[in-house]
C-alpha cells in the first residue's frame, strides 16, 4: 500500500529513495496522551536518586553496545550514513552514557562562589 506524507510520516532511505516504513500522523488525543506520559515520567524520574539514574545510564550504554550492529544498520538505512560512521556513532553514544554516569553526579554538586560574604552557591 502506498502512503502519502499528508496522512503518514514516511521513513525514506535518502541514499536509495526507498520508503522503509510509514506511520500514521498522531491524533490530538494521542499527542495529549504522549505529553501526559512524558510529564508522568519526568515526575517519577526527578524523585529517583542520582546514583540510580547514573546506574540506568550505564545500563543504557551496555544496551547500546549489545545492539550496536543493529543500531548502526538502522542508522545507515534511515539516514544514509555510511556504516563505519554509524558504528562509530553508536560507540560514541554508549561512551557518553558511561561518561555521564561516572561524572554527571559531581556536576550536580553545589559550587561555592565569591559573592555575598561566601554564603552563595551555584547549583
Amino acid at each position: 500500500m502506498k502512503y502519502s506524507s499528508a496522512t503518514h510520516a514516511l521513513s525514506v532511505n535518502p541514499a536509495t529513495g526507498e520508503t522503509l516504513a510509514s506511520y500514521p500522523w498522531a491524533t490530538q488525543e494521542e499527542v495529549e496522551r504522549a505529553i501526559a506520559l512524558a510529564d508522568a515520567g519526568f515526575r517519577h524520574w526527578r524523585c529517583e536518586s542520582v546514583a540510580h539514574r547514573a546506574h540506568k545510564l550505564r545500563d543504557l550504554g551496555t544496551a547500546l553496545r549489545g545492539r550496536a550492529e543493529e543500531m548502526a544498520r538502522m542508522m545507515s538505512r534511515e539516514m544514509g550514513k555510511p556504516i563505519q560512521q554509524a558504528r562509530a556513532e553508536v560507540a560514541k553514544s554508549a561512551g557518553l552514557c558511561d561518561w555521564y554516569a561516572e561524572h554527571g553526579p559531581a556536576m550536580l554538586n553545589a559550587e561555592p562562589t565569591q559573592v555575598e560574604n561566601d554564603n552563595a552557591v551555584i547549583e
